[in-house]
C-alpha cells in the first residue's frame, strides 16, 4: 500500500479505536444504530469502503448540531453525478466548496519483464527499472504458470460524493424515494419471508401463541426450528423483526450452540444476543422494518480491532443472507414493494458507483 491508502486504513481503524473508548456512554448506542443503518443502505460498496465513508461522515458531524448533521442518502463519483440530467437537459453540478469522501478503489496492473544486466536490474535515467523488449520494441509480458500475463491488484485512493452535495434533487434530475414512510407489512409478506428462509436454510419456521412467554420468539438449533410468538408479535412487521433476530442466531451462532452443548460449556448470552440484534437491525431494514434493538455493545470487544472484527462478522452475515435469500427479488413480491426503493440492496462484485472491482480486504 502507498501512504494515501495506509492513511485511509488508519482512518477506519481510528474510528473503531475511538468508539471503543465510548462504549459506556449511552449516546454511543444511538451512534452505533446510525452506523448499522448506514451499512444497511449501501450494500453496493465493499464493507471496508463503508467503514471508511462512515468514519469520515462521523468526523464531519462531530461539531455540528444534530439538526445540521450529514445524513448520506446516495453516493456516486464526480463524473457520474455530472452525467445526470433533468428532463430539460440540465446537467447536475457539485455544490461550491464540497469535498468528496475518500474510498479505496482496486486497480489492476499488468506485470512486465524487466531488463537485467549482470544479475541486476538495468535502470533508466530516472532510476526506474527498464522494461525488457522484443525485437519490435514491445514490452515483454511476465507470464504465470498458465502462460497468461500476470496481474496484481493494488488499492488506490478515489472519491465519491453524496447526493446532498449536488443540485441533483433541486433540478429534478434524481427523485429520492422515501424509504421510511412505508405502510404496515401484511401477513402474507411475513409468510413469504418465512417460506423463503425455510427453503434456503432448511429450517422450519412456526408460529405459536403463548401469553405467558415474554419473548417474541426463539431458535432451537437441535430441531433446526425458529418459533415466533404471536402473543408478543402483534403485527407482521414485528414478526419479521423477530424472525430476523432468530435467523441471525442460526447463521451466526448455530455452530457455537452445537459445540457448547457437545462440550457442556457456557455461552456469553449478552454477546450473542447483541450480535443477533445487530443482524436483525440491518436485515429487517431491507423490508422497511425498524427492529427494536438491545445491542449490548459493551460485550462487542475491548479494543478497536476486536470491535471492527465483530462488526465485520455481523455485516458479512447480513450480506450473505441478503444474497442467499435474493432479498431484492423477494421484496418485489411483497404487497407494499411499490412504495419502497430497494435498489440499494445489491451485492455486486464491483463498485456500482465507480465501475471498478471491489474486494472485502484493503490489503
Amino acid at each position: 500500500m502507498n501512504d494515501k491508502t495506509d492513511a485511509l486504513k488508519e482512518l477506519s481503524a481510528g474510528y473503531f479505536n475511538d468508539l471503543c473508548t465510548r462504549l459506556d456512554n449511552p449516546a454511543t448506542i444511538k451512534e452505533v444504530e446510525g452506523f448499522l443503518d448506514f451499512h444497511s443502505e449501501f450494500h453496493s460498496y465493499s464493507m471496508n469502503n463503508r467503514h471508511l465513508i462512515w468514519a469520515q461522515v462521523d468526523k464531519r458531524n462531530r461539531n455540528l448540531p444534530e439538526d445540521q448533521q450529514i445524513r448520506p442518502t446516495r453516493f456516486s463519483s464526480f463524473a457520474n453525478w455530472g452525467k445526470m440530467k433533468n428532463d430539460a437537459g440540465e446537467n447536475t453540478r457539485m455544490n461550491k466548496g464540497e469535498k468528496g469522501y475518500k474510498i479505496l478503489v482496486p486497480a489492476i496492473t499488468k506485470c512486465w519483464n524487466h531488463l537485467k544486466k549482470n544479475g541486476h536490474y538495468a535502470l533508466d535515467a530516472k532510476g526506474k527499472r527498464k522494461f525488457a523488449r522484443d525485437t519490435d520494441g514491445n514490452r515483454i509480458p511476465l507470464l504465470d504458470q498458465n502462460c497468461k500475463q500476470k496481474v496484481v491488484t493494488k488499492f488506490v485512493q478515489g472519491h465519491v460524493f453524496d447526493l446532498g452535495q449536488t443540485n441533483c434533487q433541486e433540478i429534478g434530475a434524481y427523485k429520492n424515494l422515501d424509504t421510511t414512510a412505508i405502510g404496515e407489512l401484511k401477513q402474507v409478506d411475513y409468510e413469504l419471508l418465512a417460506k423463503s428462509i425455510e427453503e434456503k436454510y432448511d429450517l422450519s419456521v412456526n408460529l405459536f401463541n403463548d401469553e405467558e412467554l415474554t419473548a417474541g420468539g426463539y431458535y432451537v438449533h437441535s430441531k433446526k426450528e425458529i418459533v415466533v410468538n404471536e402473543a408478543v408479535c402483534k403485527t407482521p412487521s414485528e414478526m419479521v423483526a423477530v424472525l430476523s433476530h432468530e435467523l441471525g442466531h442460526h447463521i451466526l451462532h448455530g455452530e457455537l450452540i452445537a459445540k457448547a452443548k457437545e462440550e457442556k460449556t457456557g455461552i456469553d448470552k449478552k454477546a450473542i444476543e447483541g450480535e443477533a440484534e445487530a443482524f436483525a437491525h440491518v436485515f429487517a431494514k431491507s423490508f422497511g422494518v425498524e427492529a427494536k434493538s438491545e445491542l449490548y455493545i459493551r460485550n462487542w470487544g475491548n479494543t478497536g480491532e476486536e470491535l471492527q472484527e465483530k462488526v465485520g462478522k455481523i455485516l458479512t452475515a447480513v450480506n450473505g443472507a441478503c444474497d442467499k435469500l435474493d432479498v431484492p427479488g423477494l421484496t418485489k413480491k411483497i404487497s407494499n414493494s411499490s412504495k419502497l426503493d430497494f435498489s440499494h440492496i445489491k451485492l455486486p462484485t464491483e463498485d456500482t458507483e465507480t465501475g471498478k472491482k471491489l474486494g472485502m480486504s484493503m490489503s
